[in-house]
Formats: structure tokens, sequence, C-alpha cells
């Protein structure tokens, strides 16, 4: 009986152990972000730094501008340091996703722009990553 015990701890341990490690995380259990930022004219883009704490899916959404200059905003998604696409969006639009896919644990920006407006532009992003 002994033996078993040992046994059925161990591998309570072992399962504890993995879960702690990270994995991929469901993206039902996603963060949720929401930010504004402002794009000034000349191209200047506004971003944003987070962190994937675990593997898992990313999904980048713009719920808002104003003014809507052209109907559409370059939307990035960049790696540590803030440089390297890794997934960018000419015509991102208000309400659909701009960027969704894998994404690996670590630090990423999201930068927004519009090269061809010529006043200042807010936006609001909606961020879900792990």
């Amino acid at each position: 009986m002994h033996a078993r015990f040992l046994r059925s701890l161990a591998a309570v341990l072992v399962a504890l152990a993995a879960s702690a490690c990270g994995g991929i995380a469901n993206p039902s259990n996603n963060q949720t972000e929401t930010f504004t930022a402002l794009v000034t004219p000349g191209g200047n883009p506004g971003m944003r730094e987070f962190t994937a704490s675990k593997s898992g899916e990313i999904t980048v959404t713009v719920t808002s501008m104003n003014p809507t200059y052209n109907g559409y905003l370059y939307v990035a998604w960049l790696g540590a340091g803030c440089i390297g696409l890794i997934q960018p969006n000419q015509f991102a639009l208000v309400g659909r996703p701009a960027i969704s896919g894998p994404i690996q644990k670590g630090s990423y920006c999201i930068a927004a722009y519009d090269p061809g407006f010529i006043v200042p532009e807010a936006y609001t992003i909606t961020l879900s990553h792990p």
C-alpha cells in the first residue's frame, strides 16, 4: 500500500509541475487589454508593449478610429525590442480582427499608424493574448 501511495503522489507532483511550467494557453483564458493611442501626422506610429506569459493565440482588433481618414489603419505585430515585423496588416478595419494567430511566450509590441492622414488620429485596440 505504501508503494501505491508513493506512485500516486509522484503522479500528482508530475502533473502539478507540468501545469506550472507553462505550455500552451487556452484562448478562453487569454488576457484582454484595451488601449487608446494617438497616431500623429507623418506616419509616427502609436505603440503598445505587452508580454505573452505563455504560448497560445493572439488577436488584435481595432475597435475605433477618430477621425476615420480613409477607413483603415496599418497595424503591425513586432518582436522583442519593438523591431521585426511578425504579422503586418495594411488594411485593418474597425470591428474586425487585424491580427490573429499563434504567439510564443515573450515580449512584443503592437504598432499602428496611417501614413496618409494629415491630422492626429486616435484609435482604440483590443488585444487578446496569453
